[in-house]
Formats: structure tokens, C-alpha cells, sequence
């Protein structure tokens, strides 16, 4: 501490002010001097789920670390992943799941993020979980009757910019 007041005085901060604002970060335990440091966790109140929907995409970024296959997530491993998911977040104390559509492309399965978000929305009133959804996109699909249709399911739009160079 006297470190601190020497420094700050040198700087031309009176004595008194110096003293009077470390009292106050001591008070607020934000600076500790010779009691031990309390470690503090915060513990996460929101869970995040990302379903990878499918490999397939409308575009071949040359950067693209996704194989491009034929390969989607079977509903009925959405629904068990839901449901297994929304268990653990209300065992586990969580107030909040966003639930991430991603992919490949998952626009390319439109039919199955409204499915899913209907169910999602089910599970999240039946544990008492607040749910967001958020589908993560390259934006090329989106028109105006899907872009309607997300905002009356409440789905949030991320758009994935990616890539340095025009291509």
C-alpha cells in the first residue's frame, strides 16, 4: 500500500485522496492489501447448444473446414439431444438455453429449424428455461417469406462474413 501512495504522490495526487480511494476499492473488495484474495467464480446461468444440422451448403468457400456431404442430424437425435439437454440445464441450475442452428448451411433445413424450435419451445416452457434461438447462416437463403417466418418464431439471424479475399 505504501508503494501505491509513494507512486501516486510522486504523480502529485494528494495523500488524503490517495487514501480515501483505496479505502473505498478495499470496502468494495476490488484491491486487497493483507487479508487473503477471495476467489470468486460466477457461475453460468445460460447454456449454449449448437445443433450442426447438415454438411451440405449452397456455397464452396475456399476456406471451409466443413465437409461438403450429404450428411444431416437425424431428427431423432435432435429430439433426444433436446431432451437430455434442457434436463441437464434445470438439474444443473442453468436460467437459460440459446439454442444455435449451425451447420454446413442449416437454411437448407428450414423445415427442421421450425420443427425443432416448436419443440425447443416445449421443453424450455416445461422445464421453466427462458430459450433463444439463434440460427447462424451465410445469409444467401434468406428471403423475405423465411425472414417473416423467423421473426414470428423468434429466431434471431447471425450471418457469418467470412474470408480476406473476394473469391
Amino acid at each position: 500500500q505504501s508503494e501505491i501512495i509513494e507512486t501516486l504522490t510522486a504523480e502529485g495526487f494528494r495523500k488524503h485522496e490517495i487514501n480515501n480511494m483505496l479505502s473505498q476499492l478495499d470496502e468494495l473488495d476490488i484491491i486487497y492489501y493483507d487479508k487473503p484474495h477471495p476467489v470468486k467464480f460466477i457461475e453460468p446461468k445460460t447454456m449454449d447448444i449448437w445443433l450442426h444440422l447438415t454438411n451440405q451448403c449452397n456455397l464452396r468457400c475456399k476456406y471451409c473446414y466443413i465437409s461438403h456431404t450429404a450428411e444431416i442430424m437425424p431428427w431423432h437425435v435432435i429430439e433426444e439431444g433436446l431432451e437430455k439437454s434442457f434436463y441437464s440445464g434445470k438439474k444443473n441450475g442453468f436460467d437459460e438455453i440459446v439454442l444455435k442452428f449451425a451447420g454446413g448451411e442449416p437454411s437448407l433445413r428450414k423445415d427442421t429449424i421450425f420443427k425443432t424450435s416448436r419443440y425447443a419451445k416445449k421443453l424450455a416452457e416445461k422445464h421453466y428455461i427462458k430459450l433463444d434461438l439463434v440460427l447462424i447462416t451465410n445469409g444467401t437463403l434468406l428471403t423475405d417469406e423465411f425472414v417473416k417466418k423467423l421473426k414470428r418464431y423468434k429466431i434471431h439471424v447471425a450471418i457469418s462474413l467470412d474470408g480476406l479475399q473476394q473469391e
